[in-house]
Order: C-alpha cells, then sequence, then structure tokens
C-alpha cells in the first residue's frame, strides 16, 4: 500500500509517497519506502515502482531467523542425550551472547563481516569467546542440515591468534592427578587440616572415583550396609540463575535402572558410617550445627541441604591459600576436584585393575574412554623409563659402590 500527497516547498507544489515494501531481508521489519520532491504524482508514481520492483526482485522464499533456528536446535540438542545441566549452559550462553547480536536476523542474510563484527564483540567481553562461537557454529550447521542456508559462513570468519596471553582457568589434564602416593599424602594432609566431613568428601572422591556433583547430591538412604556400596543415580547440576538443582540422573548412567552401585573399599566405608552418625559440623563463622536431621550426607550448616556444586572447588582453593608452602614440600601440587577421578583412574592402573572392570568403576558409557587413560597412563610410564634411563647414562653404571665411567670418545681412540 503506497500513499501520495502534494505539499509545498519554497513557494512550489511538490510530490511525495509512503508506502510498504515486504520486510527486511535481515531483520524481518517492514521496509519503508518514502520518497519526496518530484514536480508531478506521474514521476513520483514511476519511482515507487521502480523501487518496489528492485525490492522485489530479491525473492520471497521460505526463510527462518536465528533466534527460531536455535529454538529448534536447542529441541534436537537434547534429543542427542545430553544432560539437562548440559543444555542449560548451551542455553545461558546463547541467550547472553548470541541472541542479542544474531537472534533477529535471517539466517541466510548473515555475512561473513556481519559474522566477523560479532566474533570480534564476544571476543571483547569473553576470554573462552571460541567457545561461544562454536555454540553459534553449531547452531547454523543445523540450518545447513535443515536445508536453509547452503553453508555455513562463520567457517569463513577468520579467528586471529590473540596476542595476549590469559592465565589458564582450569589446571591443564596432565597435571590435574596424584600419583598414588600423593594422593595419600593429600589425605592424610586434609585429614589433619580439613573439617571431617571436607575429609571424608574428598576420600570419597578419592577412593571411588564419583563426581563432584554426584557426591554432594548423595542422602543417607544411598548407603547399604550390607555390602559397603552406595547408589548413584543423580547429581548436582546448574540451573537457572547461577542456582544448584538435584538432576536425577548422572552424567552416564545405568541405561536399564537409571543408577549404579559404587563399592566401597573398607576404610572410606567407616570413614563414610562414622560421618552419617555425625551430627555436628561447623558453620561458616565456626559456630556449632547440628545436621542430624539433614537426608543428605555431605549437609551443608548453612540450609540443612546439599552444599552448591561450586564449594568443593572453593575448599580446595581456601586450603591451598592457607597451606600452599606446607604443601609443596610435601610435593603435592593444586588438582580440582575432578582430578581425584583421574587419580582414581590412576590408581585403578597401578593397581592392574583390567580395563573393562575399571570401565564399570568410572562409569564410563564406552571402554574407549577407560582405554584412552590407561593408554595416556601408560605412555607417561613410558616417558618416564626413559628418563631414568638418560639418567642413568649420564652417571654410568654403579655396582655396588664403584661407578664405573664409559669412556670418552678420545679416550676409546688413544686405545686403538
Amino acid at each position: 500500500m503506497v500513499k501520495f500527497s502534494k505539499y509545498e516547498s519554497r513557494g512550489q507544489t511538490k510530490w511525495q509517497y509512503y508506502g510498504h515494501a515486504g520486510v527486511d531481508p535481515k531483520t524481518g521489519d517492514k521496509i519503508k519506502l518514502r520518497k519526496k520532491g518530484f514536480s508531478s504524482k506521474a514521476e513520483a508514481k514511476l519511482h515507487y515502482e521502480r523501487a518496489l520492483d528492485r525490492v522485489r526482485s530479491q525473492g520471497t522464499e521460505k526463510r527462518i531467523k536465528y533466534a527460531d533456528l536455535y529454538a529448534l536446535f536447542l529441541d534436537f540438542y537434547r534429543d542427542t542425550g545430553v544432560t539437562e545441566s548440559t543444555v542449560i549452559k548451551y542455553r545461558l550462553d546463547s541467550e547472553g551472547h548470541i541472541l542479542p547480536y544474531l537472534g533477529k536476523y535471517y539466517v541466510d542474510s548473515l555475512t561473513v563481516p556481519d559474522l566477523q563484527k560479532w566474533v570480534a564483540q564476544v571476543r571483547a567481553k569473553r576470554k573462552d569467546f571460541r567457545k561461544i562461537v562454536g555454540h553459534a557454529r553449531a547452531v547454523l550447521n543445523f540450518g545447513v542440515q535443515e536445508g536453509y542456508l547452503s553453508e555455513n559462513p562463520l567457517a569463513k570468519v577468520i579467528i586471529s591468534p590473540s596476542k595476549e596471553r590469559y592465565q589458564e582457568r582450569r589446571i591443564s589434564a596432565s597435571q590435574n592427578v596424584y600419583t598414588p602416593e600423593q594422593l595419600v599424602t593429600f589425605l592424610d594432609f586434609c585429614r589433619d587440616h580439613l573439617e571431617f566431613q571436607k575429609y571424608v568428601y574428598f576420600r570419597l572422591l578419592a577412593f571411588t572415583g564419583l563426581r563432584r556433583g554426584e557426591a554432594l547430591a548423595l542422602l543417607k538412604s544411598d548407603i547399604n550396609q550390607d555390602d559397603r556400596s552406595i547408589v548413584v543415580n543423580k547429581t548436582l547440576a546448574e540451573g537457572p540463575d547461577n542456582a544448584t538443582v538435584v538432576a536425577h540422573h548422572t552424567k552416564t548412567g545405568n541405561a536399564d535402572h537409571g543408577e549404579t552401585k559404587v563399592y566401597l573399599d573398607q576404610h572410606t566405608f567407616e570413614l563414610v558410617m562414622e560421618l552419617y552418625g555425625k551430627a555436628i559440623v561447623k558453620g561458616s563463622w565456626h559456630q556449632v550445627v547440628d545436621v542430624s536431621l539433614s537426608e543428605y550426607l555431605f549437609a551443608s550448616p548453612r540450609n540443612m541441604s546439599h552444599f552448591h556444586r561450586a564449594a568443593p572447588n572453593e575448599w580446595l582453593a581456601k586450603l591451598w591459600r592457607k597451606y600452599e608452602a606446607e604443601l609443596a614440600k610435601l610435593g603435592l601440587h593444586r588438582i580440582s576436584p575432578h582430578g581425584f577421578r583421574h587419580s582414581q583412574a590412576t590408581l585403578l592402573y597401578e593397581l592392574g585393575i583390567d580395563p573393562k572392570d575399571a570401565q564399570h568403576r568410572l562409569r564410563h558409557k564406552n571402554l574407549k574412554t577407560t582405554m584412552d587413560i590407561y593408554t595416556h597412563i601408560s605412555k607417561d610410564r613410558k616417558a618416564s623409563i626413559a628418563d631414568e634411563l638418560d639418567a642413568f647414562s649420564a652417571r654410568g653404571t654403579t655396582l655396588g659402590t664403584k661407578v664405573i665411567q664409559f669412556p670418552t670418545q678420545k679416550e676409546r681412540e688413544s686405545l686403538l
């Protein structure tokens, strides 16, 4: 629909038009066509028709906006079997850093310069911007799969290396583990310097391979005294507004029953039962708090419920801030709560546990995951053997108390 009208300008009669020509190919908003300064209505009408033809020549194919494609992808993502906490993290990242920028655009109208500009904006705000870019890339790849795009324009965006070196936020995987000897040393230190509740928590992680959220979600009713086992069928997950919620599933729960039994060694079981019977723990201000009525094994003195899922990280951070020098003298380095799971895998390897049995205890969905860990540990051991041989070769062979030095090249030549 278009409207033509007359108006006066410097004593002369002029014509103008105002109308709409469909929707904008990027935003879906109405395209407004307006122009004035024509000498006659016929001239204004001709100009409008040409402008309308230019807009219509762009095509009217079926299209979808990024926000709508994202909603479709989120349903698809859930169906792949990821946990709800993973979906929540994906949603929070997307709604905070992608949808405000790209959500209103039709995906087939997004250009490489558009996306290059968006990446620069995210990069300025997030150190882990590559993760955010990966989220958007997955949605656009889904758009290609569903026929809304012929190719993913984000694949052509150049992400240059950062000139600024950020401090690692996470401990590297190769460092996030204790040897069996270090594990025992650390737990002995925790026994003497941490509250009993926290000591038992880290002991349980180290000797069962439980994930941090699985251990925090344990109820007293999950403990089976008949066979020294615990039932693992839930975990703590990240909910809206950074809240911690109980998810009644685990990352790799039993496909038939949604739960797994994990058996405890005698000493760990005795510690768990001792904690079970304890009614008193220290609060944040060192006050005495009775948590005997809580259903949780690791009950928070603040609310008698479970701790926040970040609590174990805070416990470790506080321990290292206070005792860093002492821990370093003991030959220890800092690991994360998940590092105790890695340490359990290392312990199983050192004990010669069959990979299939280790898979069951660690509750890996695939044996390949367990084998990858065992292979990595094996490579480290082989490398350490080579290091020992290097040191041996450098100092010579020791026979009893006599050191035999290998002759140098010059000494060998003199004997010829």
